[in-house]
């Protein structure tokens, strides 16, 4: 049900232009009214109040990396586009992870070329 919240709340926000490079978002009130309306269309037989709707929401706009925004206050919510790094995605697959005691040799090896060259003082 969460899921089908915030893909609806992405969808309206999107499909309404509401993102974050205009001025304003779409209000609150606005927002739970026409997923709540989506919803009701799509499955008669659920009865979700408002603020069921809104405390996803509003947990949904705190995760990082999420789609929907708050504006705050009197400023609505909007849709944001959200890029993963390849990088830190890359990362995140990796099962091994480099730790501090695997960088010693190397900062050992780079210190005594220093050393060697005379770049580092005794």
């Amino acid at each position: 049900m969460k899921e089908e919240i915030v893909n609806t709340a992405v969808d309206i926000l999107k499909n309404g232009k509401y993102t974050i490079d205009k001025t304003k978002g779409m209000p609150l009130a606005n927002l739970l009214k026409k997923i709540k309306e989506k919803l009701d269309k799509q499955n008669p037989d659920l009865n979700i109040k408002e603020s069921a709707i809104y405390k996803i929401l509003r947990e949904e706009a705190k995760k990082e990396g999420s789609n929907i925004l708050s504006g705050g206050p009197h400023r609505g919510y909007y849709y944001i586009e959200t890029v993963v790094d390849e990088e830190e995605s890359n990362e995140s697959d990796d099962s091994q992870a480099i730790s501090e005691k695997d960088l010693y040799p190397m900062v050992e090896l780079w210190l005594s070329e220093k050393k060697q060259y005379g770049v580092i003082s005794e």
